[in-house]
């Protein structure tokens, strides 16, 4: 046996063999190719959005880094431009947040009611033909996608009925919307 250097026929790699008739390196690249050659899949040449490199993807695929570092990166700088970090202590931060949304509820024609003690189940106690509803506020980012992140929809749910979300622009988001 014979050991040679073959080109893979998927990925254009070098690889190292000792059988004549093996064309792949991987079998990841032999059910690549062969998905491929049944979809008739046409490849085409892009050029990375965070470092510039040219890169070959599928040409429907939606990939807009050469990598899942540069995508990373990308996402990490997108995330930081959408979401910048204010020079405030998050106390602060959630302090104006509060702020904000009672602001935002006084206008909307709520009775606002709002607790004093750092420990209480909710933030607020809002009021609306005879109905109360207690309200939890925190802070929300925007992902790159667009949609809204916090942690509190996700959490102990009990203890509240509505979450507030405000974001660094100030924006405030209900969630589920208000009941009007």
């Amino acid at each position: 046996m014979v050991r040679e250097s073959k080109r893979c026929a998927a990925c254009a790699h070098v690889f190292i063999t000792n059988m004549k008739e093996k064309q792949f390196c991987s079998s990841r690249c032999r059910n690549k190719y062969t998905y491929d050659k049944k979809k008739k899949v046409k490849y085409i040449d892009r050029k990375c959005l965070e470092c510039n490199k040219l890169f070959t993807t599928s040409e429907n695929r939606n990939q807009k880094c050469c990598g899942i570092e540069c995508s990373r990166k990308r996402n990490k700088r997108i995330y930081s431009e959408i979401n910048p970090v204010l020079p405030i202590c998050t106390g602060t931060i959630g302090a104006i947040g509060e702020y904000r949304v009672v602001v935002d509820l006084l206008f909307k024609g709520f009775d606002v009611f709002k607790s004093m003690s750092p420990h209480c189940p909710c933030d607020l106690v809002i009021g609306l033909n005879n109905k109360t509803y207690r309200v939890e506020v925190t802070t929300g980012s925007i992902l790159p996608s667009g949609k809204i992140q916090n942690n509190k929809i996700y959490g102990d749910c009990s203890k509240f009925d509505i979450v507030a979300i405000v974001l660094k622009s100030g924006e405030v988001f209900y969630e589920p919307e208000l009941p009007f």
